[in-house]
């Protein structure tokens, strides 16, 4: 029960934040660049790095939108504020928005630039003038950095997955292979697959798992049921996308890659000055680019006990969780 707690508070980690940012003057005669985004002090790390790179050029306009709020009040929002560019944070304002612009009628669509959201390119297809930072780091950074921290070998690496990330996990089995690494696939059509899949994978000997930021696939049942059960038994090096799942008061994540988040707004800036100077319309609309900045994060108490690392092997690592 005590682990279950845990876990559900560190799920829920990302819908808590601080107070809002502090709302500040705004230069009426800049142009405008208005974000909606959910709560969360990520999210904010990330409007930080926008208001650093961006002020003094632009006025920046941070409005919390959850999926609640209703599309009408991205409607409102762009009605007072007409900003030149939307930042769009996290799948669910990226969804709301997608419907707010397909109810338009117009020719000439407001840009979009989306961060901080999972699996970011097929939500920003049907979105006009669009463009993205994808959230995932390509899994031969992950893997290469595996090696390098935990001592490990790793040539074949586990991933589950849903069909709709197909592709990426196909663009990354060419770059893989590059490093004498393969990636041993199941694909599951929903989380009621996963448990057969793990299982399948387990006569695979493989040496690493590699887990999707997936919500479906992750949800409190199946990383206390299934995902958890699997990592502890066959002791692999298990990466994941997001911070909060190598909390070591759970043997789940063991080693993450994750984006810089001031880096990630930084990224955004310099995407939104690219629209500036090109008159507002992006080059390629629905294309996306990896983050440019990342950090590695270690369960170190997994990391000592599964692979008997050392202070020494953890020089490179950006931030040990024990």
């Amino acid at each position: 029960m005590e682990v279950v707690t845990k876990i559900s508070l560190i799920i829920l980690f990302f819908t808590l934040s601080l107070p809002p940012l502090m709302a500040e003057e705004m230069d009426t005669s800049a142009p405008s660049v208005l974000v909606i985004r959910s709560e969360g002090v990520d999210f904010e790390e990330v409007v930080r790095g926008i208001r650093y790179e961006l002020e003094g050029t632009f006025s920046i306009v941070d409005k919390v939108v959850e999926e609640d709020d209703g599309v009408s009040v991205i409607a409102a929002l762009k009605e007072e504020h007409s900003p030149e560019v939307v930042v769009l944070m996290n799948n669910v304002q990226i969804n709301m928005y997608r419907e707010y612009q397909q109810g338009l009628d117009t020719e000439h669509y407001t840009p979009t630039v989306s961060v901080m959201a999972a699996s970011v390119g097929p939500y920003i297809q049907d979105i006009e003038n669009s463009v993205a930072i994808e959230y995932e780091i390509p899994v031969v950074t992950s893997a290469v950095a595996v090696r390098n921290v935990f001592n490990l070998d790793v040539q074949r690496i586990g991933i589950v997955h849903r069909e709709y990330l197909s592709g990426f996990v196909e663009e990354n089995r060419i770059f893989c292979q590059s490093e004498g690494i393969d990636l041993v696939t199941r694909s599951v059509s929903d989380a009621n697959e996963v448990g057969q899949a793990l299982s399948e994978l387990e006569d695979e000997d493989i040496d690493a798992l590699w887990i999707p930021n997936d919500n479906a696939l992750l949800t409190q049942e199946l990383i206390v049921g299934t995902w958890i059960p699997f990592v502890n038994e066959n002791r692999l090096a298990t990466i994941v996308g997001v911070e909060a799942l190598v909390n070591p008061d759970f043997s789940f994540g063991n080693f993450a890659v994750v984006p810089d988040n001031a880096a990630l707004g930084s990224q955004a800036s310099n995407l939104i000055f690219d629209l500036m100077y090109g008159d507002w319309t992006v080059f390629e609309s629905g294309a996306t680019q990896p983050p440019l900045s990342v950090k590695t994060v270690v369960n170190g108490r997994a990391g000592r006990d599964f692979f008997g690392i050392d202070q020494d092997d953890l020089v490179s690592v950006d931030r040990v969780l024990e």
